[in-house]
């Protein structure tokens, strides 16, 4: 993406608007889900393990569904799936909130019912991914990554300060009413405003387009090299997600409500991140800011491991969050660059099912090595593993696209 283009000009694309904003609301409503979730369990008292694991069982299904899902997005209208999905996870919130309402929800229920609404989220992500080329210009796809990724963490800023506004007023009922209520409004976007395809993109059996999907990107050397340093991004930097839950009720004795405040820190810092980073990222080459957002993410979780004093934990927060939007939304936007139309969701979907896979296995790993050996342990080797992949980029860096450098620089 070159300086010339706009950070905010997919905006000005209609359909892009109306369906970016949709995606964000119900980002939010997961995010809302999500962190009441952690927050409940955390002071019932159950282990990190057991936190960790309702961040686990919302990205897991990713891993499980992400080629499948690719395969579906490749086979079919991609509305009918974006729509579909919405409503099952709408579902899920409306049968969680009257099973709570009736008290008959305990640890399985919860734990049940966020797999089935991250499986659901799984299928409408991969979707929605891949119909985001055919909404804006190539030359655009850079910025609307940016803002898809923006769009994401606005979701991590309201949902968290949202959910622990309103563990403190309400009955947990009804925080999983609104979230159904959210979901069903974004599936109306999507129907209204998702552009329709007059037909399918590919007729191969099932088999046949797992099998096509996966020989695409392992014989392509800048699909290989970006899911390695997606894996080594993505691996530690997931700890801070599956355990500040944990290092604000334990480590600094917060409440629900600065809890979800702190929380927002990473979202904020993903929002301002995609803002003011965009033009020194546009001038930069991709692996200068890898190595970049490596180091000043490591050396974040470094700091939340050794410091005790709130605004400066927030602070280091907000940095890793501008960390994490600047290498996930660069690499879905090489992604995007890189796969042909036939293949584009399949493809997309292996970028995701490697990010998503860390963080689900990465939040269960770290869990229990928090309740083994200690937050501050599980920050210190995560911390050492990111500055270490930030090193490691001068040999193990991205590959130029189609021969030019890689979309920002």
């Amino acid at each position: 993406m070159t300086a010339a283009v706009s950070l905010w000009q997919p905006l000005r694309v209609p359909a892009f608007r109306v369906l970016w904003a949709a995606q964000m609301a119900s980002n939010m409503a997961i995010w809302i889900h999500t962190v009441s979730g952690q927050w409940v369990l955390t002071a019932a008292g159950n282990p990190g393990t057991v936190v960790a694991a309702v961040q686990t069982a919302v990205t897991l299904p990713f891993f499980l569904l992400a080629l499948p899902a690719g395969v579906l997005a490749d086979a079919i209208e991609r509305r009918w799936v974006l729509v579909s999905m919405q409503l099952t996870i709408g579902a899920f919130a409306l049968a969680l909130g009257v099973a709570t309402a009736l008290g008959g929800t305990g640890l399985v229920g919860l734990l049940g019912a966020t797999l089935g609404m991250g499986a659901a989220s799984a299928i409408s992500i991969v979707a929605w991914q891949s119909m985001i080329p055919e909404l804006v210009d190539r030359t655009l796809l850079p910025a609307a990554a940016t803002l898809d990724g923006m769009s994401f963490n606005a979701g991590r800023i309201a949902g968290p300060a949202l959910g622990g506004l309103l563990l403190s007023i309400v009955a947990p009922q009804w925080i999983f009413w609104l979230n159904a209520v959210i979901f069903v409004v974004a599936g109306a976007a999507f129907w209204r405003a998702a552009p329709r395809r007059p037909e399918q993109v590919v007729r191969e059996a099932i088999g046949a387009a797992f099998k096509a999907g996966a020989g695409y990107v392992w014989r392509s050397p800048v699909l290989r090299r970006l899911l390695l340093r997606v894996f080594l991004w993505t691996f530690p930097a997931s700890l801070i997600w599956a355990l500040l839950p944990v290092i604000a009720h334990e480590e600094l004795k917060l409440g629900s409500g600065a809890f979800g405040a702190l929380f927002s820190s990473l979202g904020i810092g993903a929002i301002v991140g995609g803002v003011i980073l965009q033009p020194v990222r546009a001038r930069l080459s991709p692996n200068a800011v890898l190595a970049a957002s490596s180091l000043a993410y490591g050396g974040s979780l470094l700091v939340v491991a050794t410091v005790a004093f709130v605004p400066v934990v927030a602070l280091v927060l907000t940095l890793a969050g501008a960390a994490w939007i600047t290498v996930l939304s660069m690499s879905m936007a090489i992604a995007q660059v890189s796969l042909p139309p036939w293949v584009r969701a399949r493809g997309l979907a292996i970028v995701l099912l490697v990010h998503q896979g860390c963080q689900a296995f990465g939040s269960l790993l770290w869990g229990a090595l928090g309740d083994l050996a200690g937050v501050t342990t599980a920050l210190v080797v995560a911390g050492a593993i990111l500055l270490a992949g930030g090193v490691s980029v001068r040999w193990l860096g991205l590959r130029p696209v189609d021969g030019e450098a890689a979309p920002g620089r």
